[in-house]
């Protein structure tokens, strides 16, 4: 035919959420398949409704597995759907207050897209509060949108394309930001 098929726009929004989810799951899919042993506790910072917290508690051997958000109306979801209230809590507070993360000893921190939200002068603050909240051999799981792929043209519009993002790195300044504040990139993954 001698016509164009076009997706609309709500198609379109399907398909890049559908695209999404399998995203994120394959992020705590990756957390998941990093070796816990009996009775650590796992940290799922900025957890949302709590589905990846839930996921992590049933992957693995840890004694706990607590999810942390910000959004009070998360955490109230994410509690409404948790099974295993032994293994798996929730609180609702800030990533960048000590005191919103006080008695909290993890040996894996996990934190999924969260830091690009955070402004450049707070970023270090929330890497040394997971340090702060950490047992001495614990992991970091990290991950962040890569600039470069993500918002191509930072450099010359000024801001990331998603105006929700307060900063995006690109891997070399990544993991500087990690290393200048008391993290060790063992491993790089895009």
């Amino acid at each position: 035919p001698d016509y164009e098929i076009v997706e609309s726009p709500a198609g379109l929004w399907r398909r890049f959420r559908y695209a999404v989810h399998f995203d994120h799951r394959a992020r705590y899919e990756f957390a998941a398949s990093q070796t816990v042993i009996d009775g650590e506790v796992i940290l799922d910072a900025a957890s949302g409704s709590g589905w990846g917290t839930n996921y992590l508690a049933r992957r693995n051997s840890a004694r706990l597995v607590i999810g942390v958000d910000w959004d009070a109306g998360a955490i109230t979801e994410a509690r409404r759907h948790t099974p295993d209230k032994a293994r798996v809590t929730f609180r609702q507070g800030s990533l960048l207050f000590e005191q919103d993360l006080a008695g909290i000893r993890a040996d894996m921190i996990v934190s999924f897209e969260t830091i690009e939200h955070v402004s450049e002068r707070h970023s270090p603050k929330l890497l040394r509060n997971f340090r702060k909240v950490s047992t001495e051999e614990a992991t970091l799981v990290i991950s962040t949108p890569n600039r470069d792929l993500y918002s191509p043209y930072t450099h010359r519009e000024g801001r990331p394309w998603n105006i929700f993002h307060k900063r995006e790195y690109d891997p070399d300044k990544f993991v500087d930001l990690l290393e200048t504040n008391y993290w060790r990139v063992k491993d790089l993954f895009g």
